[in-house]
């Protein structure tokens, strides 16, 4: 038997305090409402891991001498509210879970939700109960996958046994409508490239380089000059980037354009007349969880595109320009996948629809003629 004060690492350095509880061959966890943060050795934390171990203290003793709250066959769920208010403490913004939590308590109309009591058929009644609340289905969506997720790490915390979500045929799942992405035109590249006045040099080559690598912000950010090196593929020398995406933590080797690697060099002139950095774009880098610098630089490339004419220009697009781009220029899907990093194909495919209907576009403009086609004069008509 035994009853252990643990701690969960928040952001920050900050710590979470719970129980670690094993008794009569059963072990579960407690979480404590006690959050220390700052230094180990500040009187703050040490007062609150104080506060923490009394606590630890006191639920030992109400196990082995008072026999209270042990849990048994009957009882044995955690509240799912309060376990997705304690994984979510860290986070900087509590709209998000407050709001699932408050969709899942309209839906079964439960001041406390044992875990347990999370099964497959709920979640298919909590599905339809919000397509009855008149929700966009991008906000389904993101909430019953948002739900799945908590129900994941209760899974991984030894909470619940295993993921009803799972227990789901795929046909019966809420699904994202995927909007046909869009992208830029070398017309349009070109435009942005002699316009941009009051905007970063490293801010536009970022946005550039992403036109013709496929990088996402998060990995065009923090990009390492350490990452880029010379190989010999197929007998040809090859500029290469080394990247560990950080979205999916896939590792790859993937090779640069021409264009991509002009811009590189481009950056690297400017880079030494700057103090030294290992960063291609050392004044987009900011740590991983910030996005304050993000947000500074969206609204830099929104002046940007209004600059151009454009109707709306943000970062992302450089990366649907890159994928739409390599496809329109006879790259397969599978090839354009490995590019990007995905994962799974299917996150592909929606760049196909796209080529798709640049092809129909094209063969939509070709001329056609007029008059009997067997025979007798005619004419050439131009389309529409």
């Amino acid at each position: 038997m035994g009853v252990k004060l643990r701690e969960k690492s928040l952001k920050k350095g900050a710590v979470s305090f719970y129980l670690d509880i094993s008794h009569a061959g059963k072990r579960w966890y407690e979480f404590l409402d006690i959050k220390a943060e700052g230094s180990r050795k500040s009187a703050t934390f040490i007062e609150k891991k104080k506060l923490a171990d009394k606590a630890r203290s006191t639920r030992e003793y109400q196990i082995t001498v008072e026999k209270i709250g042990m849990p048994d066959d009957t009882k044995k769920g955690h509240d799912f509210y309060a376990f997705v208010l304690e994984r979510s403490a860290s986070m900087k913004r509590e709209i998000g879970y407050k709001y699932l939590n408050q969709l899942i308590f309209d839906y079964c109309q439960k001041e406390v939700l044992p875990m347990e009591e999370i099964t497959k058929d709920f979640l298919l009644g909590f599905q339809e109960y919000l397509k009855t609340r008149g929700l966009g289905a991008s906000t389904i969506y993101v909430n019953v996958h948002r739900f799945s997720t908590y129900i994941y790490k209760a899974v991984e915390a030894g909470f619940m046994a295993d993921n009803p979500y799972q227990k789901i045929p795929r046909n019966l799942r809420v699904r994202m409508k995927r909007n046909t992405p869009d992208y830029l035109t070398m017309e349009q590249i070109d435009l942005l490239a002699k316009k941009g006045k009051g905007i970063s040099e490293q801010l536009k080559l970022a946005f550039f380089f992403s036109c013709f690598a496929g990088l996402r912000w998060s990995d065009c950010s923090r990009l390492k000059w350490s990452q880029i090196s010379k190989q010999k593929m197929e007998s040809r020398a090859v500029t290469v980037l080394h990247l560990t995406q950080m979205k999916t933590q896939h590792s790859a080797h993937l090779p640069l354009s021409e264009q991509a690697v002009e811009v590189l060099d481009q950056r690297r002139k400017l880079a030494e007349k700057e103090t030294l950095s290992p960063y291609v774009f050392p004044d987009l880098y900011e740590p991983d969880g910030s996005t304050k610098k993000q947000g500074m630089c969206q609204r830099h490339i929104t002046k940007w595109g209004e600059q151009a004419g454009l109707e709306r220009l943000y970062f992302h697009l450089a990366r649907h320009t890159f994928a739409t781009l390599t496809l329109s220029e006879g790259a397969d899907l599978y090839t354009v996948s490995k590019l990007l990093g995905h994962t799974d194909i299917h996150n592909t495919m929606i760049y196909a629809h796209v080529v798709d209907r640049l092809k129909m576009d094209a063969v939509a403009r070709l001329p056609k003629l007029t008059g009997n086609l067997s025979g007798g004069k005619r004419k050439m008509r131009k389309a529409g």
